[in-house]
């Protein structure tokens, strides 16, 4: 892709939309985000699964932006040189990341005031500048400032060069267990 975003047109119900690659994907050559809803107010209830996302603009370049997207599931897809998988002005709702492999990149994995379940499991996560969650940004709106559900469980997480792990404000519950963290800063 370069120069266009993909346009997601489809309402809110619980059939599921499912981008599947067989060792296929999808390259955006500039910045911007990969996918933008049109026509409706949401886009919900969206699957990748083995699929490849990949940017060679890696400071610039998201996947999703929410609210816009809920309940989204990346499955066991490689994500290379993302700025922000899923970036939000106000909130985030059911983002899961599940056996993936994410290389790359700058800028956080998920930017957003708060967040409604972001769930983390199986990922490998390295060579990255910033880390992989920041959960407060500037805003007028209290009311998405708060997280609840953070399960991030089994991953492996290595070589972040500028930034710690998260920054987590206002948390109902978050879950940060079983995992590997190695040379996560570099000075």
């Amino acid at each position: 892709i370069t120069g266009h975003t993909l346009k997601i047109n489809k309402a809110i119900n619980r059939e599921k939309l499912i981008f599947a690659g067989a060792n296929g994907g999808i390259r955006k050559n500039d910045e911007g985000f990969m996918f933008e809803k049109t026509g409706v107010a949401y886009v919900t209830d969206i699957e990748f699964r083995d699929v490849s996302l990949l940017s060679v603009t890696p400071s610039k370049t998201n996947i999703l932006k929410s609210p816009d997207f809920i309940n989204v599931t990346f499955s066991k897809c490689k994500i290379e040189n993302m700025n922000h998988i899923v970036d939000s002005d106000t909130y985030m709702q059911n983002i899961r990341v599940n056996e993936c492999l994410i290389t790359g990149g700058s800028g956080d994995l998920f930017r957003g005031a708060g967040f409604y379940g972001l769930f983390l499991k199986g990922n490998t996560i390295e060579h990255r500048t910033n880390g992989f969650v920041i959960n407060q940004i500037d805003t007028e709106s209290t009311e998405y400032n708060k997280a609840f559900f953070i399960d991030v469980v089994d991953n492996l997480i290595e070589g972040f060069t500028d930034g710690g792990i998260a920054q987590l404000y206002r948390v109902n519950k978050v879950n940060i267990s079983n995992n590997y963290f190695h040379d996560l800063l570099h000075q």
